[in-house]
């Protein structure tokens, strides 16, 4: 596992885009302060975009497959996540945090 002092640091020409990725730099501090540096930070930087992305679909309807059978198109997505962390070492229990720490760093709302 890294820890957030084995990230590169900033030179001074880094500066003039540094506002370009503060959220992903406080998305990577959060994980740190909650120990889930479990995966490269490029990858759960992506997954963290995943989460939000998928914020913007039904949270309540139902989507009805053709034999009356499924799960909302949030659910699909949800799970698919969850499968993916799991994947890259992130037990069960630890998801929701990462969830919360995702929406904090990405989601508008």
């Amino acid at each position: 596992h890294r820890d957030l002092h084995s990230f590169p640091t900033r030179r001074s020409s880094d500066l003039a885009i540094a506002h370009a990725d503060s959220a992903d730099d406080q998305f990577l501090g959060l994980l740190a302060r909650d120990g889930l540096n479990f995966a490269p930070p490029d990858q759960m930087i992506a997954i963290a975009h995943e989460r939000c992305d998928a914020e913007g679909l039904s949270h309540s309807g139902v989507y009805v497959f053709p034999n009356n059978r499924g799960a909302s198109p949030y659910m699909v997505a949800i799970t698919r996540m969850y499968n993916e962390l799991q994947s890259q070492g992130l037990a069960t229990a630890q998801i929701p945090q990462f969830f919360g720490d995702a929406i904090t760093a990405y989601c508008p709302h």
